[in-house]
C-alpha cells in the first residue's frame, strides 16, 4: 500500500492533529505502507479564483505555478489520510485552499453517483481510499458532524475517521504522557487500516473510551478550560508584592506522611526554571492543610493554611501522591474530577517546570509514545509482616552476627552453614512475598561459599575469613550504589511515600550514608589484618573494630536529619 498523509495543522508538528498522525503513520508503516507526508504549513498554495482554466483552456492544470504542481500527483496513492484540527466546523484555511486546488484532478462534466451530482476524476483508476484524522478544542463529538460530512461528499472512498474532541492539551510537551495509551490505540488503528483496510471495532471502542466525553467531564473540563484562558489573558502589569508569612511550622523530610512528601517536593524546586517567580500552592488534603512558599531562589514547606494562596489544590492525599510517583496521569485525574483547583490555573501549568518533572521526563525517556505504559505496583512495606522498614535491615545482618558469634568457639564451617540457613530463611521469605534485596541474596550467597570452602578445611580460610567477611560486606555496600537504590535506601525508602523515592535528596542522602559504611568494613578488614600481622595487640585491634562503629551509628543519625535539610535550604 502506498500513503499520502496531509498535515494540515497551522502550528506544524506540535499540533494535536500531527501528533496523532505521528502515530497513525507509525502503524501504517508496521503494517508495510510506503507513505508520502504533505506539510502543508511548509508549502506554498495559492487561492483557487474559481476561473475554470485548469477545465477548459488548460485541462488538469492550474493557472498558478506554485507547489500544487508537485503536491497534486502525490495525491493518486492508495490512501490518502487528512490530518487537520477544526476551525469553525470546518476546516482551517490552509487545508481549504489544498482541497480547493484539488479541482484539476476532475473534470468538468456532472455525472450521477450514489444519488447526488458530482464531477467525475480525470483519471480513470480507482479512487484513492480515505481516512480523517480530526480535533477539536470543543469536547463533545457533534462538533465533527459538519466536516465528516464535507469529507463523505468528497470521497467515494471513505473509510474511517478519528475524531478527538477536548485536544488542546495534546499539542503541549509537558501533557504527552496523559497519551501514552490513546497513542498506542492509533497507531494499532493505522496498523489495521494498511492491513484490513480499515480500523477494527475492537480498536475503534478503546479509543471511543479514551476520548468521548461524559457530561461530569464535559463539565469538569468547561471550568478547567475557562481557568486556564483567565490564566493566560494578559493582566496590567503591577508591582511584585513580597508573599506574606505566617509563622507556621516549617515540614522537614522526617515530619512522615505527607509532611514528608511535600518537603521533598519543596527539594525538588527549581529556581532557575522561571527566573523571578514567586507564589504559594496551598493544599487541601481533605482538611489536612498544608503549603509551599516558593520564591526566586528558594521553596519551603508549611503545615496549615496560608492567606492569600496563589492556587490551593483539594485532593486527597493517595491521589496527589500518586499524580507525583506518576503511577497517575495528573491531566486525566483532573478531568475526571480526581481533584480540584482554585485560584490561578496558570500555576498548576507551571509545575512540571517548577518541580523538575519535565527535566526529569526528558532525562529518563519517560514517554515512549509508541509503547503502552505499564507501572509495577510497589508495595508499601516488605511482605505481609508489617515489621518497621528498618528493622528488616537488622534482620538481614541477623546471619551475619550469628556467624560471628559462633567463629569464636565453633568451627569455621559450623558458622558458615547456620549463618546461611539464616540467611537463607529470610532470602525465602521475601522471594515469595516481596523482593529480596541485594544485602540479603549477596549474604546468602557468601554465606553458603563460605560454608564449603570451610568444608575443605583450607588454614588460609581459617586464619583471613574475618577479613575476607569485611572486605565481602564493604564490597557489596559500594556495589549498591550503582542501582536504583542503595543498601540502605532498599530498607528506608518504606518510611516515605513512593513519591518520595525518586528525589535526589533521598537517593543522594542514602548514597552517601551507604559508602560511608562502605568504607567502614573496608577499615575493618584492613585493621583485622593489621592484627593478623602482628601490629600490635590483638585485643585492641578488636576493640578498635567495633568502637568504629559508635561514630558511624552517630554520623547515620545526624545525618540523614541534616543533610536533606541542607538541600532543602540550598539557594
Amino acid at each position: 500500500m502506498k500513503a499520502t498523509i496531509v498535515f494540515g495543522s497551522p502550528r506544524g508538528a506540535k499540533g494535536a492533529s500531527s501528533r496523532i498522525a505521528q502515530q497513525f503513520a507509525a502503524g501504517l508503516r508496521r503494517g508495510g505502507a510506503e507513505i508520502e507526508e504533505i506539510v502543508l504549513k511548509n508549502q506554498k498554495i495559492s487561492h483557487c479564483i474559481g476561473c475554470f482554466t485548469c477545465w477548459t483552456k488548460t485541462p488538469g492544470r492550474c493557472i498558478h505555478r506554485d507547489d500544487m504542481d508537485t503536491l497534486l500527483p502525490k495525491m493518486k496513492t492508495d490512501l490518502v489520510v487528512l490530518a487537520t484540527p477544526l476551525y469553525v466546523y470546518s476546516v482551517p484555511g490552509l487545508v481549504k485552499d489544498f482541497l480547493d486546488r484539488q479541482l484539476p484532478n476532475a473534470e468538468p462534466y456532472l455525472i450521477e453517483q450514489n444519488g447526488i451530482s458530482k464531477h467525475p476524476s480525470r483519471d480513470s483508476a480507482k479512487e484513492s481510499a480515505f481516512f480523517l484524522i480530526c480535533v477539536a478544542g470543543f469536547p463533545e463529538q457533534s462538533h465533527f458532524d459538519a466536516v465528516v460530512a464535507m469529507c463523505k461528499k468528497m470521497t467515494t472512498g471513505y473509510c474511517g475517521e478519528l475524531l478527538i474532541g477536548g485536544a488542546e492539551p495534546m499539542s503541549r510537551d509537558d501533557m504527552q504522557s496523559g497519551y501514552a495509551e490513546l497513542y498506542r490505540q492509533i497507531e494499532q488503528a493505522g496498523y489495521e487500516v494498511a492491513t484490513q483496510g480499515n480500523m477494527q471495532e475492537a480498536t475503534a471502542q478503546q479509543i471511543r473510551d479514551l476520548t468521548i466525553w461524559s457530561p461530569q467531564k464535559v463539565e469538569n473540563f468547561r471550568r478547567i478550560a475557562n481557568e486556564y484562558w483567565q490564566a493566560l489573558i494578559a493582566k496590567a502589569p503591577t508591582n511584585a508584592q513580597p508573599i506574606k508569612t505566617t509563622g507556621a511550622k516549617e515540614l522537614t523530610i522526617r515530619d512522615g506522611g505527607m509532611a514528608t512528601f511535600l518537603a521533598g517536593m519543596a527539594m525538588q524546586y527549581d529556581q532557575t526554571a522561571i527566573p523571578g517567580f514567586a507564589g504559594v500552592l496551598q493544599f487541601d488534603f481533605e482538611g489536612d492543610l498544608y503549603h509551599l512558599v516558593m520564591s526566586e531562589n528558594q521553596c519551603k514547606a508549611y503545615a496549615g493554611a496560608h492567606p492569600e494562596p496563589t492556587m490551593t489544590i483539594f485532593s486527597p492525599a493517595q491521589v496527589w501522591s500518586d499524580i507525583s510517583d506518576g503511577t497517575l496521569d495528573g491531566q486525566k485525574a483532573l478531568m475526571d474530577g480526581l481533584y480540584r483547583t482554585e485560584g490561578d490555573m496558570g500555576l498548576l501549568l507551571k509545575l512540571d517546570r517548577l518541580f523538575g518533572q519535565e527535566k526529569r521526563a526528558a532525562t529518563e525517556n519517560v514517554v515512549e509514545t509508541n509503547q503502552p505504559v505499564s507501572k509495577k505496583a510497589i508495595p508499601d512495606h516488605r511482605g505481609p509482616l508489617k515489621l518497621p522498614a528498618m528493622t528488616w535491615l537488622t534482620l538481614a545482618f541477623v546471619p551475619w552476627i550469628l556467624h560471628w558469634i559462633l567463629d569464636g568457639f565453633a568451627p569455621e564451617i559450623v558458622s558458615y552453614a547456620l549463618a546461611a540457613v539464616a540467611a537463607l530463611i529470610l532470602v525465602g521469605y521475601h522471594a515469595t512475598t516481596n523482593v529480596v534485596t541485594l544485602f540479603e541474596a549477596g549474604s546468602a550467597a557468601y554465606l553458603l561459599i563460605g560454608a564449603g570452602i570451610s568444608a575443605f578445611g583450607w588454614g588460609f580460610w581459617k586464619e583471613y575469613c574475618l577479613a575476607v567477611d569485611y572486605i565481602f560486606l564493604g564490597g557489596l555496600w559500594f556495589a549498591s550504589i550503582v542501582k536504583r537504590f542503595s543498601l540502605t535506601a532498599e530498607y528506608s525508602r518504606y518510611l516515605f511515600p513512593q513519591a518520595i523515592w525518586k528525589q535526589p535528596s533521598f537517593l543522594i542522602t542514602n548514597q552517601i550514608i551507604t559508602a560511608a559504611w562502605g568504607g567502614y568494613y573496608l577499615v575493618a578488614a584492613v585493621l583485622h589484618l593489621m592484627r593478623i600481622a602482628g601490629y600490635g595487640s590483638p585485643l585492641w585491634f578488636t576493640i578498635g573494630i567495633q568502637l568504629l562503629l559508635i561514630p558511624m551509628f552517630i554520623f547515620t543519625s545526624k545525618f540523614q536529619q541534616w543533610y536533606p535539610e541542607h538541600l532543602m535550604r540550598r539557594p
